[in-house]
């Protein structure tokens, strides 16, 4: 399975609902953010940063538990690294293949925060904030039974958070270098 054909398998498009959900948190985001920016406590660049982030956040939520059916119940797998272990003792390519797509799931994540909280964040940050993105999405797809949970994506979505937010908090500091 290719990237395009992952993203269009599941991304499929949202219901009136989700539309309506969506655009209505966003409006509230938005007027928060107005209001702080009024207050002189954010800069525009960081409104459009937590704009990108809430809707890529959306996307993801979309993408990794609501456009999955029902298993009817409730699947989990506790050992850490299992993963890993199974492309090193059985080869599975699939395998490698799903942990790679883990870790880049959050990188554009990661790639945004330095410019949402306007400054470079050191890599535990990303990681964590990575890290906890992802549990919500695994906790989701285990009360909703709509995936497996494992802490092994968690780690990878984290670690891709924190990639991301390396490389971006690099570019932010030079970009804020440029401007003096």
């Amino acid at each position: 399975m290719d990237l395009y054909q992952i993203f269009t398998e599941h991304n499929r498009p949202w219901s009136g609902f989700e539309i309506t959900c969506y655009f209505s948190i966003l409006v509230v985001l938005l007027l928060v953010y107005i209001h702080l920016y009024k207050h002189g406590k954010v800069k525009i660049a960081q409104i459009v940063a937590g704009l990108v982030l809430f809707t890529y956040a959306c996307v993801a939520l979309e993408s990794t538990v609501f456009t999955r059916k029902s298993q009817g119940y409730h699947a989990y797998e506790l050992e850490v690294f299992w993963s890993w272990k199974s492309v090193i003792k059985y080869h599975s390519k699939e395998m490698i293949k799903e942990n790679l797509l883990n870790i880049a799931l959050l990188f554009p994540f990661g790639l945004v925060l330095p410019f949402a909280f306007y400054k470079r964040l050191s890599w535990w940050k990303g990681l964590v904030i990575g890290f906890l993105l992802s549990a919500v999405i695994e906790t989701l797809q285990f009360v909703l039974c709509r995936g497996l949970f494992e802490f092994d994506d968690m780690i990878h979505n984290g670690l891709g958070c924190m990639l991301g937010c390396v490389l971006a908090g690099f570019l932010f500091q030079k970009l804020l270098e440029s401007r003096e």
